[in-house]
């Protein structure tokens, strides 16, 4: 079963501004880990392979940054690893999302889109199986996740951005604008859930987008990459 814990405030840097986030919301009942995420998890020894970006040759350091995608290939598939992305609700509402065009942000051609409305339970979610077909992903030597996004005028602007290890998401909340803006989610300002160890960026299993609400949302997201700086360009 999915846990969801209290959780305390987080700092998510955005444009080279400091913010301090609200208390993310605990859904009134939890929602799944999310399509084809939950495979592999938490390695207790011997056994389980992984996608791993930070292995080298002598002891080389990660390829900074790590691309997760772009969207510039126009399809669903994980450029990190052979996940995909996808959408998972609670089984109400209308959703939709997709790889489409976009020519509101110079240099990039296409951006994921994602949308929704009529929501009633825990809301909806849009994410990449980082793990694909493998145990887990390693994300060993990076210390961010750094992204583009932005919403719809009419779009709830409460975003929760959560790393998944299997079951236990690791998270933050940000506040989306209607312009394009880079937001960087420093891994060690992530949320953990009550009794969780902290968290591991070699056991990834998953990179997820939540909607906690019943509210209409349209949002975009674009260039997400793992990164060794915590700070915004």
């Amino acid at each position: 079963m999915t846990r969801f814990a209290l959780l305390l405030p987080a700092v998510l840097v955005a444009c080279g501004e400091l913010h301090l986030d609200a208390f993310a919301r605990e859904p009134p009942s939890a929602p799944p880990a999310g399509g084809v995420s939950g495979n592999g998890g938490r390695p207790n020894g011997a056994g389980g392979t992984s996608t791993s970006p930070t292995a080298g040759a002598a002891g080389l350091p990660p390829r900074d940054p790590l691309l997760i995608d772009d969207f510039e290939d126009q399809d669903k598939v994980c450029s990190a690893s052979d996940g995909f992305w996808y959408q998972s609700t609670d089984g109400t509402g209308v959703p939709a999302f997709g790889v489409e065009a976009t020519n509101d942000r110079p240099g990039s051609g296409f951006a994921l889109h994602a949308s929704g409305v009529g929501f009633t339970a825990w809301g909806s979610l849009v994410g990449v199986n980082l793990a694909g077909t493998k145990s887990y992903f390693d994300a060993t030597g990076y210390q961010a996740l750094r992204f583009w996004a932005r919403a719809s005028a009419a779009s709830t602007r409460t975003l929760t951005v959560s790393l998944l290890e299997t079951n236990l998401h690791y998270q933050t909340d940000i506040e989306l604008g209607q312009e394009w803006r880079e937001y960087v989610f420093p891994f060690g300002s992530a949320k953990v859930p009550e009794g969780a160890p902290p968290f591991d960026p070699a056991v990834l299993s998953a990179l997820q987008f939540f909607v906690l609400t019943g509210e209409a949302f349209d949002f975009w997201l674009d260039d997400l990459t793992f990164t060794t700086s915590t700070t915004a360009n």
